[in-house]
């Protein structure tokens, strides 16, 4: 019994150990994600104070818009959800 706990304890921490340096580039994936949103939002003049609050998935809609040409639908929806939050 002891043997199994230990040999399950070693895996997790082995596991953990190997999930590190992934969770890292994840993390700096997303701050070049946030950083290149925030260049592209100043560039077209908007308020980007708020940007650290905003989701993945709202940072990932925002960078869709900028890339595809935005309307003025467009322009009001990014607003909106950088007032949002």
């Amino acid at each position: 019994m002891k043997r199994t706990i230990a040999i399950f304890a070693t895996a997790a921490t082995l596991g953990l150990t190997a999930l590190a340096p992934a969770s890292q580039a994840m993390e700096q994936e997303l701050d070049m994600l946030t950083q290149s949103v925030v260049n592209a939002l100043r560039v077209e003049g908007f308020d980007t104070s708020n940007v650290s609050n905003l989701t993945l998935g709202q940072i990932a809609e925002i960078k869709g818009v900028l890339e595809s040409g935005m309307t003025a639908t467009d322009r009001s929806k990014i607003e909106r959800l950088l007032d949002a939050e």
